[in-house]
């Protein structure tokens, strides 16, 4: 009777420490959570102040050394970066939504299902954080470098060849007359209607362009949001831990199997160690003691 009740108290404070160690796990899982979220929240107000009236307004005037519109490389590389900052945005404002609910569904998992479900579980939902963290982050970089090809990498005026027939109908500061008779400007000439025309259309391309990739953003987040809640919920959470389980065993007796040479009892990690540094002779007095012991 004695080493009954013993035994069920040891296996009880077994299950108590296990207990423990999960919570200790899902304490980890929680904290690396919490730096990805700082993190992309900093992000965010960074990217955002790439959108500031101060950053964009060189770009977009029509008069200014550093716009978008006066040639076509100044135009590729306005337009990756609107949409790297645009993905950029998305990107950290999915991830600040998505690791606060997962932080407290994770809990309320581990306290009323199970400890090990709710940890395998916020696992895989922190793979996906991290994805898009890492893409939060290359965007963010590239955007950054593509900031400053635009304000310093690229020339400040061009080559204006149709002053010389429009030049006494308009008076514009933004042409200027070299000393070698050539006429450059700084961005785009108001006074031409085919210029105007083309700036118009690459804005509204550009807007539209982010506008889709923000939209496309909120609604992938958003459906990943309803799955990541229906995911937690008792039945789907239990339904899902059976599952992970049995591939995991499946997947530990095929590596179990692969490492094991056919014949032979030894995994094949130690029969290539024990390969390494044998010659003939080694191999020979092998084959003479199993030849004796036979």
């Amino acid at each position: 009777m004695w080493a009954k009740v013993n035994a069920a108290q040891v296996q009880q404070q077994n299950w108590v420490d296990l207990m423990t160690i999960d919570m200790m796990q899902l304490s980890v899982l929680q904290t690396q959570m919490d730096n990805i979220c700082l993190q992309a929240t900093l992000i965010t107000g960074f990217a955002i102040g790439m959108w500031a009236g101060e950053t964009l307004a060189p770009f977009v005037e029509d008069d200014s050394q550093t716009c978008i519109w006066k040639q076509n490389s100044s135009l590729a590389f306005g337009h990756i970066f609107f949409m790297m900052v645009a993905t950029c945005i998305s990107c950290s404002v999915i991830i600040v939504s998505l690791i606060s609910y997962i932080k407290q569904a994770a809990q309320e998992a581990a306290l009323t299902v199970s400890t090990g479900a709710a940890i395998a579980l916020t696992r895989k939902h922190l793979w996906v954080v991290t994805k898009l963290f890492i893409s939060s982050i290359i965007t963010f970089i590239i955007s950054a470098m593509d900031l400053v090809i635009l304000y310093v990498g690229l020339h400040k005026r061009i080559e204006y060849t149709e002053s010389e027939e429009h030049e006494e109908k308009f008076e514009f500061e933004g042409i200027i007359k070299t000393w070698d008779g050539k006429y450059l400007i700084e961005c785009i000439n108001p006074h031409d209607p085919d210029a105007n025309k083309s700036r118009d259309a690459n804005g509204v391309a550009i807007a539209t362009v982010n506008a889709l990739i923000i939209f496309f953003a909120g609604c992938w987040g958003t459906w990943y949001f309803i799955e990541l809640r229906k995911s937690y919920q008792p039945p789907n959470l239990i339904k899902w831990y059976v599952t992970h389980q049995s591939r995991m065993v499946a997947i530990s007796k095929s590596l179990a199997a692969m490492a094991e040479p056919l014949g032979t009892g030894e995994p094949v990690a130690m029969s290539k160690l024990k390969g390494l540094g044998e010659g003939p002779t080694s191999a020979t007095a092998v084959d003479d003691d199993s030849v004796s012991d036979a």
